[in-house]
């Protein structure tokens, strides 16, 4: 699970990528808990998520109990939002695209 932990100027971009499964679920704590740390808000780029199990869904849906501002990158992919609804997950969470996020073209898109 490759990840990127970018400060932005009014707030943290952790973007994750490949798979997200309990092999890596340590490493994914560890980046949440980096990146929640202080008092800025924090998106999490999913974008290039091509795996996820429960164990990240758990992690993920942890990290936006702590209370502290987190929001995900618009748009989910197919693969995120299937493991949303089999969660029970209400796919309307707050989505925000950060700034290099959304000047990056879309994996699906002809650009």
């Amino acid at each position: 699970m490759p990840f990127s932990l970018q400060q932005g100027s009014d707030n943290r971009v952790l973007t994750l990528s490949g798979e997200i499964t309990v092999s890596c679920a340590a490493e994914l704590h560890r980046a949440l808990l980096d990146a929640l740390a202080g008092d800025v808000p924090l998106v999490v780029d999913l974008r290039d998520v091509t795996a996820v199990d429960v164990s990240a869904v758990q992690l993920l849906v942890a990290a936006r109990r702590t209370g502290r501002s987190l929001t995900f990158a618009a748009p989910l992919t197919p693969t995120v939002m299937d493991w949303w609804r089999l969660a029970g997950i209400d796919p309307t969470l707050p989505l925000a695209p950060p700034a290099h996020a959304a000047a990056r073209p879309r994996p699906d898109s002809d650009v």
